[in-house]
């Protein structure tokens, strides 16, 4: 059958629970460590993380089946929770399956419950959850600024757009997405009288 993490929904994942969630999960997969195990450049291959569902596959060998973890699920009072599993065969992305899981029941509690062939428990006790530090800490602040120096750089480059190579146009919208959506983070949690 394979190694696999399974986990229920019992109700619809709030809106302001899922941005939380979906902010500590951009800041989880969004690092060097995680390129070639979850994402490559190289390759244009990036998590889907969005206002609904996170969803990643490992790379290349490194991958199995997709982790899809969704936002909606049109429960109804009366029905039972969604089953939901992900098969990873211990591949190298599993790490970062089960972080993602851990953090769903950090941001969700009573909405979610995970099990694992690996006991549950277990798995989580050989991963911790790196805590991440709010979008307006430098941390997140010092990652937007090197993006945008590095998009300023890429854009400033040549005149005429027909002038750039395929990768350079590709990263050039990446970063573009990226440093979007932690400028997006920053305004939610920071006052506006502190721009």
């Amino acid at each position: 059958m394979g190694y696999t993490h399974y986990w229920n929904i019992n109700k619809e994942l709030p809106r302001e629970q899922w941005d939380a969630f979906k902010t500590d999960v951009i800041a989880l997969v969004d690092h060097d460590y995680a390129e070639g195990i979850v994402w490559s450049k190289e390759d244009d291959i990036f998590p889907r993380i969005t206002d609904e569902v996170v969803s990643f596959n490992g790379i290349g060998d490194g991958g199995h089946e997709t982790f899809v973890f969704s936002r909606h699920h049109d429960l109804r009072e009366h029905e039972s929770p969604v089953f939901n599993f992900c098969k990873t065969a211990r591949k190298p992305y599993d790490k970062y399956v089960v972080k993602v899981l851990m953090l769903a029941e950090k941001h969700f509690g009573d909405y979610i419950s995970v099990k694992s062939d690996g006991g549950w428990e277990d798995v989580k006790s050989e991963l911790t959850v790196r805590p991440t530090k709010g979008p307006a800490s430098g941390d997140w602040m010092g990652r937007t600024l090197l993006w945008k120096q590095r998009y300023d750089e890429l854009t400033n480059r040549y005149f005429n757009l027909s002038e750039y190579t395929n990768e350079q146009t590709i990263e050039i919208g990446h970063l573009r997405k990226r440093i979007k959506v932690l400028e997006d983070a920053v305004e939610a949690s920071v006052p506006s009288n502190l721009f």
